[in-house]
C-alpha cells in the first residue's frame, strides 16, 4: 500500500508541475533568449550599420549565416561563439537585440572603437561569456551592473572609457574573474574591500578614487592604484592621515567574503511570485525517496557513464608511474583549489588549443602547469568524451613523453594538469632568451624527441599532430644531462603549416607520416638555429643543393655551433641533415618510421667514436663533406644493426 500511495503522489506531482508550467508560459515567462543562426545574422547586420568602416568589415549579407564574416567565429551549430571587432570605427550606443541575442557567445572584443552610452540590458543573456573587452571606447554612466550577472566571466576590461561613480561590491558576483581592468576612467568614491577567489590582474589606476586601499587589496602591486591622488595606504607610498581631511581619508567599505561554492541552478530560474519557491520545495521533498532509489551508491556514481561536456566539478590526479597508490602531493586537493589558490597567473603560453598557466600549490609546494582549454570539444574525437580521452592520455608513460598528471572540470572550465618544467621549450633556447645549446645537447634533444614520438606512434598508435619546437620541453641538467619531453600530444589542433608536409591541409587530418615530416623540420631547426615560423626550412635546404648533387652544408648549419671547427662534429651534423632530408621527403610513403629515425640518430653517436686512423685505413679519409655524406648513407640511412638495448620506443 505504501508503494502504491507513493506512485499516486508522484503522478499528482507531475500533473501539478505540468499545470503550473503551462500557467507560467501563458504569462510569457522567458528564461533565456530563444535565438537561431538566422536571428543572430539579423542582429549582427543591425550592429553592422553602426560602423563607419563598413567596407573594411567585409560582411556579406547574402551568406546563409554570419559564420564566414571576418571577426565572427561559430560553433558546430553555426551559433556565434567568438565576436572580435577591434578598431572597426563603431560609433554610438550598442542597440538592444543585437549582441544581447548571441546567447552562445564566449568571447566579445570591441576594443578601440567609439561605442558610447551604457550597455544594453540584454547583455544579461550572455551567460556563457568568458571574456569581455571594451577597452578604449567612450562608454559612460555608472559601473554597468548588467555585467555582474555574467557569472562565468574570467576577463573583464572596461579601461579607457568614461565610466563614473562608485565601484560596487557586486563585482564579486563574478567569482571566476582573473583579469579586472578598470583604469583610465572617472570612478570616484572609496574603493570597496573586494574579495577574489583567485589572484587577479587588477587595476584602478588613473581614476578619482579617494580614501584608503582596503587590506583585501593591499598586496597588489603599486601600479594597480597609481594616478589616484587622494588614495592612500599600502602599497602606495602615501600613508593615511585621517586628521587632515576626514572626508577624503575615510575607511573603505568591506564587501562580504566569497565562498567558492557554485550557485545552484534552481536558484537562477526566474519565476514570478513566492509560490514558485514553495512549488520547487514541494516537488523536491516529494521526489527525494524516488530519486534515492534510482541513483547508484556515491562510491560508484562518479565512475559510471559518460560525463560529456555537462559534468559537475571534478578533479582527477593520475597516480605516479601508473601505480594504484595514487599521488601523495594531491591528497586533499579539490577542483576549487586548482581554480583559486594562486592559479592562472602568470600566463606561460597561449596557443590554438588553450592557454597555459604556471600554478603554485601553496599547500604542497608543488609547481604545475594548467592548460585551460579554449574549446574542449575540439580535443575529443570519435565516441570518446573528455574524461575518457584524459584517462587514455594519463596512462601514457615514457622517459621522453611529457606525462599528463591529471585533469579538472570546474563549471565550464576544462583543464589539463602537467608538471612545470623550468628548462622551458626548445623554441625558447634556440630563438628566445634561453641558453645557447651546444652540439651534444642538440643531438641528445633530437634523440629524446625521436624516441618519445616513436613511442606514441608504435606503442600507443597515436598521432601527435602538432610537432614543433615549442612543444619540445627540456628537462635535466645542462649541458651534461639535458633531455627532451614531447608535449601537447593527443590534442586535436590545426597543424602548423610551417612544420607539416605538403599533403597536410586544414581539411586533411594529420597522420604518422605527416608527424615524421614535422620532425624533419624540427631537425632542420636544431641544425640551422633558424625558426620555422617565419621561413620554409625545407625549401632553404633544397636550394642549397649544388649542381653536382652535393650540398653547401656550411650555408645550412648553425654558425654558433660551428665556431670551433671539428671534423667529427661536422660529420655528425651532416648525418643528421641527411636524416632530416629523408623525413621531409615529398612523397609520404618514402619517409621512414620514427623508430627507424631514432635508431639512425642513435648510430650517429657510435659513428662519432670512430678513430681517424680507422677512417684512413678504410679509405674513408678525404674532404670532410665527401667522407661524411658517404658514411651517413652507408652506415645510418640503411642501418643493419639492431637498436641499442637501452632504447625502448
Amino acid at each position: 500500500m505504501a508503494a502504491k500511495r507513493r506512485v499516486v503522489y508522484y503522478h499528482r506531482a507531475v500533473l501539478f508541475t505540468i499545470t503550473w508550467m503551462s500557467l507560467l508560459q501563458n504569462h510569457h515567462v522567458v528564461h533565456s533568449a530563444d535565438t537561431s543562426p538566422d536571428k543572430e545574422k539579423i542582429a549582427l547586420n543591425i550592429l553592422f550599420q553602426k560602423s563607419m568602416k563598413m567596407e573594411e568589415l567585409n560582411w556579406n549579407p547574402n551568406t546563409s549565416t554570419a559564420c564566414s564574416w571576418p571577426g565572427v567565429t561559430c560553433d558546430n551549430n553555426n551559433r556565434v561563439k567568438y565576436l572580435r571587432l577591434p578598431g572597426k570605427a563603431f560609433i554610438g550606443q550598442i542597440p538592444e537585440n543585437t549582441i544581447g541575442l548571441l546567447t552562445k557567445l564566449r568571447e566579445l572584443s570591441l576594443r578601440f572603437n567609439k561605442f558610447s552610452g551604457q550597455l544594453p540590458s540584454d547583455f544579461s543573456n550572455l551567460t556563457l561569456l568568458r571574456s569581455l573587452n571594451l577597452h578604449n571606447n567612450t562608454f559612460s554612466g555608472h559601473f554597468p551592473l548588467v555585467i555582474t550577472k555574467l557569472t562565468n566571466l574570467q576577463t573583464l576590461d572596461i579601461s579607457a572609457n568614461r565610466f563614473s561613480g562608485n565601484i560596487p561590491c557586486a563585482i564579486q558576483d563574478m567569482p571566476l574573474l582573473k583579469r579586472l581592468r578598470l583604469e583610465n576612467n572617472r570612478f570616484t568614491g572609496n574603493l570597496p574591500g573586494l574579495h577574489f577567489l583567485r589572484s587577479v590582474n587588477f587595476s584602478v589606476a588613473n581614476n578619482n578614487i579617494t580614501g584608503s586601499v582596503p587590506t583585501t587589496l593591499s598586496k597588489l602591486p603599486l601600479e594597480a592604484f597609481a594616478g589616484n591622488p587622494l588614495l592612500c595606504g599600502e602599497p602606495l607610498s602615501s600613508p593615511c592621515i585621517y586628521k587632515i581631511n576626514q572626508s577624503y581619508f575615510s575607511i573603505s567599505e568591506y564587501c562580504s567574503p566569497l565562498t567558492p561554492q557554485p550557485i545552484p541552478t534552481l536558484a537562477k530560474i526566474a519565476m514570478p511570485g513566492g509560490g514558485a519557491l514553495y512549488l520547487l520545495l514541494f516537488i523536491i521533498i516529494l521526489l527525494c525517496p524516488v530519486r534515492r532509489k534510482q541513483l547508484p551508491p556515491p562510491s560508484t556514481r562518479d565512475l559510471q557513464g559518460s560525463m560529456g561536456f555537462e559534468g559537475k566539478n571534478k578533479l582527477v590526479i593520475f597516480p605516479e608511474n601508473n601505480h594504484r597508490s595514487g599521488s601523495s602531493w594531491a591528497k586533499g586537493l579539490t577542483a576549487a583549489d586548482v581554480m583559486s589558490a594562486s592559479v592562472m597567473d602568470p600566463r606561460l603560453a597561449k596557443g590554438k588549443i588553450g592557454t597555459s598557466y604556471k600554478v603554485e600549490l601553496l599547500v604542497t609546494d608543488r609547481v604545475l602547469v594548467v592548460k585551460n582549454l579554449m574549446d574542449p570539444e575540439a580535443v575529443v574525437s570519435g565516441e570518446l568524451d573528455f574524461a575518457d580521452k584524459m584517462e587514455f592520455l594519463g596512462k601514457i608513460r615514457h622517459d621522453n613523453v611529457m606525462p599528463l598528471r591529471g585533469y579538472c572540470i570546474y563549471k565550464e572550465e576544462y583543464l589539463m594538469i602537467y608538471d612545470f618544467i623550468p628548462g622551458g621549450s626548445l623554441y625558447d633556447c634556440l630563438h628566445g632568451n634561453g641558453f645557447d645549446l651546444d652540439w651534444e645537447s642538440r643531438k641528445r634533444i633530437a634523440l629524446g624527441a625521436a624516441r618519445g614520438l616513436a613511442h606514441l606512434h608504435k606503442e600507443k598508435k597515436l598521432v601527435h599532430g602538432n610537432i614543433k619546437s615549442s612543444n619540445i620541453l627540456l628537462h635535466g641538467e645542462y649541458p651534461v644531462a639535458l633531455d627532451a619531453y614531447v608535449a601537447d600530444f593527443g590534442l586535436t589542433a590545426t597543424p602548423p603549416t610551417s612544420y607539416y608536409g605538403p599533403e597536410t591541409t586544414t581539411t586533411v587530418a594529420t597522420n604518422i607520416k605527416s608527424d615524421v615530416y614535422a620532425f624533419g623540420v624540427l631537425l632542420l631547426e636544431l641544425l640551422t638555429g633558424k625558426s620555422a615560423d617565419d621561413r620554409n626550412l625545407v625549401q632553404e635546404m633544397q636550394s642549397s643543393v649544388t649542381a653536382e648533387g652535393g650540398a653547401n652544408d656550411d650555408e645550412i648549419l648553425d654558425s654558433r655551433v660551428m665556431i670551433q671547427y671539428d671534423e667529427k662534429k661536422k660529420m655528425s651534423m651532416v648525418c643528421l641533415l641527411q636524416i632530416a632530408k629523408q623525413c621531409t621527403h615529398e612523397v609520404a610513403d618514402e619517409r621512414p618510421k620514427m623508430e627507424k629515425v631514432a635508431r639512425m640518430i642513435e648510430n650517429i653517436h657510435d659513428m662519432n667514436n670512430m678513430n681517424r686512423e680507422d677512417e684512413i685505413g678504410n679509405g674513408l679519409a678525404g674532404p670532410v663533406e665527401e667522407m661524411s655524406h658517404e658514411v651517413c648513407e652507408d652506415s645510418l640511412l640503411h642501418p643493419g644493426t639492431p637498436p641499442p638495448p637501452d632504447f625502448t620506443p
